[in-house]
């Protein structure tokens, strides 16, 4: 609701008094409740991912509990043990303070959903055993990526990402060389001698990283099918700009379509910026802070064993000048170019997929610190990149939901992008799966003003995990499925303490009176003056009774004889007449 100050503000105008009553303990019993929980949807197996848990403590600050998670099947009845995956112990905040703490989950080993349970061992005083624990769920999905690799030319980055991702078994790697003359060999599934030609080719990607690739080689069609592939079809790019073909197609109108791709503003070398020509010595990346907080870049288990690895880094020879990032994109590193600071990485949403810009093609000098290192942020970028791809579930179709967390009782919008306007003709079949296993079927409809959009909604009635599931949308196809968590509202739970300034500013605002119960104001002579103080606004008002059946019976039979007797005076007078 309103805020309660706004709330008396408008009854003193409109001059009605308030008088407050509080009621409960402005000193609250010790208390730690586990207040949320956060965990990734989808993982790959063996993938490092984090778990994020927050207490909040009540009358326990300064102690130290000790905080579980769990991992249990999804089938398992309420209350069973889990296998132990870590276990931390924190300091408590002050009351109400929330407290982070947070799970680096070294990977699940094999696919299929998980339960993980967070539960705080909690101190003795805490009689409150029912907020100890919260569970959510987590599908590892053991899903080969499919990437393509675009490069101008063989360059180093685009053989050391290319041997990395070969060697990976949970990456197929095909290839497309600019310059490769026809029948060459690579380690690679598929070698491409021209751009995939059709959205259902293309659609068979999860990511595309070019190598500073020549960009009009591609014709206006195929420039426009990898923008819907990017934006619709929640594919994920990486370009890596070089010194051979950035500067030339940087300066063709033709390649509009993919300068609006990049989510800096590029210069080119004409333009009194140097171009990216390397110097003599290596810049050092100086990295953001939304990039000490992107995981996909951390080179360690943890942000601090991360930060000493990049720290060993010496730098890039040569950068791309790009001064200016585009609105809604993230500056992950700068560097300097020509005396000049220029973004060297960035990233940003396009659609519903994922664009990342590199200012050189010279991530490949990791390995100079270490080997392990270059391999492990190689996959971890592809996957941030592809990870549309992951959450979408098909090939063929998206499943939205407008919230992840919904209120009891709330309406949950459904939405299933298919980019087909054949399906609105037999909508798929949607189905929502509530915690207990009911099975409730949600009815789609096409929305008239988004074609290959069909939209559907459901009341949540019950608290848990609800699964919502949309059937196959092509042969072959992995069904869509999506997770979503319904509680309850737990206002009061949440800060339980009888709020004393509150209530007397609102007394006062309207003229009234506050009584507080720990005050010892619940006496018979303090109830009296109560009652006197509000306005008598008792009124008489009569109500009619029931209707009474028997005379209403003899009142319709009364009527009945007269209009009987008023029709035979009628005929008896027609007769007469007829004789005279």
């Amino acid at each position: 609701g309103i805020d309660p100050r706004a709330a008396g503000a408008a009854a003193a105008k409109a001059g009605v008094v308030v008088h407050a009553l509080g009621v409960g303990a402005e000193r609250l019993p010790a208390n730690v409740r586990m207040a949320d929980l956060v965990a990734p949807v989808r993982v790959f197996p063996g993938d490092r991912f984090a778990v994020s848990a927050f207490l909040q403590p009540h009358g326990c600050a300064g102690e130290r509990v000790r905080v579980d998670l769990l991992e249990q099947p999804v089938d398992a009845a309420a209350g069973a043990a889990g296998r132990v995956l870590d276990t931390i112990e924190v300091m408590l905040a002050a009351d109400g303070e929330l407290v982070p703490v947070r799970f680096d989950v070294p990977g699940l080993p094999t696919a299929g959903r998980r339960t993980l349970v967070v539960r705080v061992t909690p101190p003795a005083a805490d009689r409150t055993a029912t907020d100890d624990t919260q569970s959510t769920e987590v599908d590892v999905v053991d899903r080969v990526t499919t990437v393509l690799l675009m490069a101008g030319g063989p360059s180093r980055e685009y053989q050391f990402m290319r041997n990395v991702l070969e060697r990976d078994k949970s990456f197929a790697v095909d290839v497309l060389l600019g310059t490769a003359a026809p029948g060459i060999s690579q380690d690679a599934r598929q070698i491409l001698d021209a751009f995939p030609p059709s959205d259902e080719a293309l659609g068979t990607y999860d990511a595309i990283v070019a190598f500073d690739y020549d960009w009009r080689r591609l014709e206006p069609a195929a420039q426009a099918r990898l923008e819907r592939w990017v934006s619709a079809e929640s594919g994920g790019l990486m370009l890596l700009a070089g010194p051979v073909f950035m500067d030339a197609w940087l300066g063709d109108p033709r390649t509009a379509v993919i300068r609006g791709l990049l989510p800096v503003e590029l210069r080119r070398a004409g333009q009194g910026t140097g171009g990216g020509a390397g110097g003599p010595e290596p810049r050092p990346l100086a990295f953001t802070r939304d990039a000490l907080e992107a995981e996909f870049l951390w080179l360690g288990s943890s942000r601090a064993a991360s930060e000493a690895v990049w720290r060993e880094f010496p730098g890039v020879y040569a950068c791309f000048p790009a001064t200016a990032a585009k609105p809604g994109a993230t500056v992950y590193a700068r560097t300097s170019t020509g005396g000049r600071e220029s973004i060297y990485l960035a990233g940003q949403f396009y659609g519903s997929g994922i664009v990342l810009s590199a200012g050189s093609g010279e991530l490949w000098r990791l390995r100079s610190v270490a080997e392990a290192a270059y391999e492990r942020l190689v996959a971890q970028v592809v996957r941030h990149v592809s990870q549309g791809r992951l959450m979408r579930g098909a090939r063929r179709g998206r499943l939205i939901v407008d919230q992840d967390r919904v209120p009891v009782g709330g309406s949950v919008k459904v939405r299933v992008v298919t980019g087909a306007s054949d399906l609105a003709a037999r909508p798929p079949t949607c189905t929502a799966v509530a915690p207990d296993g009911t099975r409730m079927p949600v009815s789609l409809v096409a929305e008239p003003a988004r074609p290959g959009t069909l939209f559907g909604s459901f009341v949540a009635v019950r608290e848990g995990g609800w699964q919502v599931e949309v059937e196959s949308l092509a042969a072959g196809d992995e069904p869509l499925s999506r997770r979503i968590q319904v509680q309850l509202p737990d206002r009061e739970r949440a800060n339980p303490r009888l709020d004393r300034g509150l209530l007397t500013q609102l007394a006062l605002a309207t003229g009234g009176t506050a009584w507080f119960s720990v005050d010892g104001a619940a006496t018979a002579e303090a109830v009296t003056t109560l009652a006197a103080a509000l306005p008598d606004r008792s009124r008489r008002e009569y109500e009619i009774g029931a209707a009474d059946t028997g005379f209403k019976q003899r009142l319709n039979a009364m009527l009945l004889a007269v209009g009987c007797g008023c029709l035979c005076i009628e005929w008896v007078l027609r007769r007469l007449a007829r004789l005279a």
